[in-house]
């Protein structure tokens, strides 16, 4: 993507996967607060419109970054792997 951010690669230093759920946690936290905000109901027809099509884009960028981190989480969990399965080093046998 244009103007995206260097993706955060395995072996990136503990302080930049740090940085990455530190910003993660303050886009939820402020996603949190401006949608708690909204008075749906109280909207005009073409503001309820633009923020209907604001919180879809939200929501498939999210779905999007979902889908991408259960697939890691998916290839880091096969059996295949042994005891370097991420699923075994969690517990799950």
């Amino acid at each position: 993507m244009a103007g995206a951010p260097t993706p955060y690669h395995p072996t990136a230093l503990p302080q930049a996967v740090l940085s990455l759920v530190r910003q993660l946690q303050q886009v939820r936290d402020l996603a949190v607060a401006v949608l708690d905000s909204v008075s749906f109901s109280l909207l005009g027809e073409a503001d309820a419109m633009m923020v209907l099509g604001m919180v879809e884009d939200l929501g498939r960028r999210v779905d999007a970054a979902r889908v991408a981190s259960a697939a890691d989480i998916s290839v880091r969990c096969r059996r295949i792997l042994g005891q370097e399965s991420l699923a075994y080093k969690n517990g799950a046998s």
